[in-house]
């Protein structure tokens, strides 16, 4: 027995009950043990497990077998692979962990295997890990799909190298020279007040350049005096929301969003204390009449590039909602959602220019330059601007001054625009690796939403159960974001994928298409 204290367990030195024959399949046998010895503490959380080899040798089993089984409590949450360290029990352990389930063939072997349990070997003379007749694969009956929904929760936790997560930006293409020059010059030409508690709004010098910019850009109407810098659009729509609350007394105002819709909208208008009212979008972008007939006070919209379908809300649509909220007082919040990056179309205006008067024009540079900077901003109209600007000076009194006089200078002088255009470059051929990566690996899936964005909708060739298809893709090492997980009423079934594509390299995005595809003909 491993002295207490230590952080290592081989061999005999792991009390485990070797698996029998006849109780049924080994390979959840061991995972049982596995689980038990964590949970009864003979292995502590950051303890490394025995290598597989040497495991398997103990208990008279494959090293395949054994490899399984870690694999799957990695997936579960129970223990962490280190490349070239080994596994090692997390230091933070799953409350109710809940065994995955059917894993079919076409597994990508991690640390311990090497891609080397597929079908064959004794998971095949297993029959399978489905349940009872021998059904394999993560969504192997009703059964299977209840267990494998339950197991998502652990599975994402875990990182995979292929996260196609949506709307990152590729970080390694941060301008980090040239933003360092607009740092020094700030530093050097920023009088002494102006590091002292300024203007809730931010730096006027900034909100001039802004002003300009999105006039030139996006075809916004304003003066620099309407536009609060803020920490990203979390902030923004943090503020909008505690300024429609305190004109209803503290009440809970209704509002519109899309349907389907960025999760992140909703989890932040009902953190802020808003009630959510999910309207649906078709080709033509967010049905207008729903809005009008939803009884709500404001909608939150991605008119440019509606996120995640990628469609553009039409003409007719913009102009009918400007009429509603026009007539009703009721307020339009526009997230201008990765409007710099289109490819293959014209540049679509923003559409406050149309309503100024009723439109909250949300931006930031998190997609453009970093999230981590945490610079964004709001154009307010007129008859709300007082009430946003007391909003941030309670929430924090003003946002950092050296990044805002940063980004003025890196706007001013023509640096960011050299930057969008070359990040735009990158990005196209990022989206051109996508859609032939498709076309090669997955024959009957089509690519929709890539005239602009980060992001693109894969309408795969079957609808096919959520959980499943998260779970085969984690097996295969690589993450996909099904749509109904971003509807208010999630189907059954998922029909579409939402893929980011801005973080990774073509080569990658290849590679990871691969085993999307290894993952889904595990699945059909």
């Amino acid at each position: 027995m491993p002295v207490q204290g230590t952080n290592h367990s081989s061999g005999s030195e792991l009390l485990l009950r070797a698996p029998v024959r006849d109780r049924g399949p080994l390979g959840p046998q061991v995972e049982h043990a596995l689980r038990d010895a964590i949970r009864l503490g003979r292995l502590a959380p950051g303890a490394r497990v025995p290598p597989s080899r040497t495991l398997a040798r103990d208990l008279g089993v494959s090293r395949r077998l054994v490899v399984g089984a870690y694999e799957q409590l990695v997936a579960e949450g129970w223990l962490q692979a280190r490349v070239g360290a080994g596994t090692f029990v997390r230091q933070r352990l799953p409350d109710t962990p809940v065994p995955l389930v059917g894993r079919g063939p076409g597994r990508v072997g991690g640390e311990h295997g090497g891609g080397e349990h597929g079908g064959g070997g004794e998971r095949g003379a297993e029959g399978g890990r489905g349940g009872e007749g021998g059904r394999s694969g993560p969504g192997a009956g009703a059964d299977g799909a209840r267990a494998a929904r339950a197991a998502i929760p652990a599975a994402a936790s875990v990182p995979v190298p292929y996260d196609f997560f949506p709307g990152h930006p590729d970080l390694a293409g941060f301008p980090r020279a040239a933003w360092g020059r607009a740092v020094r010059d700030a530093l050097k030409e920023l009088p002494d007040s102006a590091f002292g508690y300024g203007d809730p709004r931010g730096l006027r010098e900034l909100r001039e350049v802004l002003a300009a910019q999105l006039a030139r850009t996006r075809g916004v109407v304003c003066r620099p005096g309407q536009i609060v810098v803020c920490q990203g659009v979390v902030q923004a729509l943090g503020l909008i929301v505690a300024v429609l609350r305190a004109e209803r007394g503290g009440g809970r105002p209704r509002m519109a969003v899309e349907d389907p819709y960025l999760p992140e909208h909703r989890l932040v208008l009902d953190a802020a204390g808003a009630e959510v009212v999910p309207v649906p979008v078709d080709g033509l972008g967010v049905r207008d009449e729903a809005v009008a007939h939803a009884d709500v006070v404001a909608a939150l919209l991605t008119p440019a590039h509606q996120m995640p379908t990628g469609v553009i809300l039409a003409a007719g649509r913009r102009a009918a909602l400007a009429r509603w909220a026009q007539a009703t007082g009721g307020l339009i919040v526009e997230d201008d959602y990765d409007a710099e990056y289109r490819y293959d179309r014209a540049p679509v205006p923003a559409m406050q220019g149309l309503a100024p008067g009723q439109v909250v024009y949300l931006g930031s540079v998190s997609k453009t330059l970093a999230p981590g900077l945490r610079l964004g901003f709001l154009v307010v109209p007129e008859d709300r601007l007082a009430a946003v600007v007391q909003a941030k000076r309670m929430t924090d009194g003003g946002s950092p001054v050296l990044e805002q006089a940063a980004l003025a200078r890196f706007i001013a002088s023509g640096a960011y625009d050299r930057h969008v255009r070359a990040a735009r470059r990158h990005q196209r051929d990022r989206r051109d690796a996508l859609v032939a990566a498709v076309g090669e690996w997955l024959p009957g899936a089509e690519v929709r939403g890539i005239a602009a964005g980060l992001h693109a909708l894969v309408a795969l060739p079957a609808a096919l159960d959520p959980a499943a298809l998260e779970l085969a893709g984690h097996e295969a090492g690589v993450r996909v974001y099904p749509l109904s997980g971003w509807r208010a009423d999630p189907p059954a079934e998922a029909s579409s994928v939402v893929v980011g594509y801005g973080a990774f390299p073509p080569a990658a995005i290849r590679e990871g298409i691969r085993r999307l595809a290894v993952a889904l003909s595990a699945l059909t």
